[in-house]
C-alpha cells in the first residue's frame, strides 16, 4: 500500500513538473543554490571553529599545570560544572516567570 501511494505521489510530482516547467526550473535552481551556500558556510565555520579549538586547546594546556589535555577526570568535571551553570542559567528565570500571572504581566507593557 505505501508503495502505490509512493508511486502516485511520484506520477503526480513529475506531473506537476511538467505542467510548470518555469517553477520547476526557479524552484531547483533555489533548493540547489541554498544547499551550496549552507555546505559552504559550514565548511568555512567549520574550519575556523577547528582551528581555534587547537589554539584553545594549547592555550589551556598552558595553563593547567600538570594536567594533559586528555586528562578524562579533569575534562568530565570541567563538562559537569558547566552543564550545572548552564541548567540553574535557564532555570532560575524561568522558575521565575512561571510564579508571574500572564494578565499581570501583559498589563505592564
Amino acid at each position: 500500500m505505501r508503495l502505490d501511494q509512493l508511486a502516485r505521489d511520484i506520477g503526480y510530482g513529475l506531473r506537476q513538473l511538467r505542467r510548470n516547467p518555469v517553477f520547476s526550473g526557479i524552484a531547483t535552481a533555489t533548493l540547489a543554490l541554498g544547499i551550496g551556500v549552507n555546505t559552504a558556510m559550514f565548511s568555512a565555520v567549520d574550519g575556523v571553529l577547528i582551528r581555534l579549538a587547537f589554539i584553545a586547546s594549547r592555550l589551556m594546556t598552558t595553563l593547567f599545570y600538570g594536567f594533559q589535555p586528555d586528562y578524562v577526570p579533569a575534562v568530565v568535571t570541567v563538562s559537569l560544572v558547566l552543564l550545572a551553570v548552564a541548567a540553574l542559567a535557564v532555570l532560575i528565570p524561568a522558575r521565575r516567570a512561571s510564579r508571574i500571572d500572564p494578565m499581570i504581566a501583559l498589563q505592564h507593557e
